[in-house]
């Protein structure tokens, strides 16, 4: 409620579908995900299979290394 317009901004959030837990690997957190399109049971399968180093799936992680490096450069 920092924001004057908080309320627009949490109506974005409640048009969200079901959020899930998946835990990606065991003694961390879990991660919480939204499935589109796809069963949780084979979405949670891909989440654990693609967590090899930490708890974020490796292809989240590389993204979110380069948009920090593109940043940075601008």
């Amino acid at each position: 409620r920092h924001f004057e317009d908080w309320r627009i901004r949490w109506g974005v959030f409640e048009k969200l579908g079901s959020v899930y837990e998946v835990v990606s690997m065991p003694a961390e957190p879990p991660v919480y995900v939204e499935v589109v399109g796809a069963e949780l049971d084979w979405a949670s399968g891909l989440i654990r299979a693609t967590s090899v180093c930490c708890r974020v799936p490796e292809p989240v992680r590389v993204a979110r290394l380069v948009a920090r490096g593109l940043t940075r450069m601008l």
